[in-house]
């Protein structure tokens, strides 16, 4: 569901190939390596349920936005939006347009 895991888990992988081959690094390096690559795989695991299980309908993404079209989206805003500060600074968001559109 999410390509940036696919490209990360192949790179753990290859990292984490290199660090068994290599006995002369560091066991904290090694113990780091590991536990990064545990919450990498349990964000990326979670992130996928979590979108399993909201059942969308299909998948949409901020970057596929069509700017262009005659909506009077502010691009600016939308981005900012999408970068979720509003979350972190417990605000709430509503959203109003014409019935049918999102």
């Amino acid at each position: 569901m999410i390509s940036n895991s696919i490209h990360s888990g192949f790179l753990y992988v290859a990292f984490g190939t290199f660090v068994q081959s290599n006995p002369t690094l560091l066991g904290i390096l090694r113990l780091g390596i590991l536990l990064d690559r545990e919450m990498a795989v349990r964000q990326t695991r979670k992130i996928n349920t979590r979108l399993r299980k909201a059942k969308l309908r299909q998948n949409s993404y901020i970057e596929d936005i069509d700017f262009r079209h005659p909506r009077d989206l502010d691009k600016s805003l939308v981005m900012r939006l999408a970068g979720c500060e509003w979350v972190k600074e417990r605000n709430n968001l509503i959203i109003t347009g014409p019935t049918g559109v999102g």
